[in-house]
């Protein structure tokens, strides 16, 4: 393939897995955030005073709400691991031509 061709698809042309693992990222990131939002917001009602009559309920709540953002957040690390593998794949398959090439100049 003649070089300018081969510029051009390393630079312009993203192959599908790639932009797959990109998406998939941007997702769980978003996810992530989220999660760390309302986080933020269970971490605030367990270090605020809470009138004692009302301890019990809001205490309850708080620690229900943060074992749901536990598990928002292991799925959202499944993906980014899943995003990992696919980038680390397409890595190592765009190297391979590459060394190939270089060893036959």
């Amino acid at each position: 393939m003649p070089k300018s061709q081969s510029s051009r698809r390393g630079a312009g042309v993203k192959s599908p897995p790639l932009q797959r693992a990109l998406k998939k990222n941007k997702q769980a990131a978003d996810k992530v955030k989220e999660a760390a939002d309302e986080l933020g917001v269970v971490h605030a009602v367990l270090h605020t005073k809470v009138p004692e009559d009302a301890r019990q309920e809001d205490v309850g709540e708080a620690i229900a709400r943060t074992k749901e953002l536990e598990k928002r957040l292991d799925k959202s690390a499944e993906i980014l691991d899943e995003v990992n593998e696919t980038l680390e794949q397409e890595s190592q398959e765009r190297e391979a031509p590459e060394a190939g090439a270089k060893r036959s100049k």
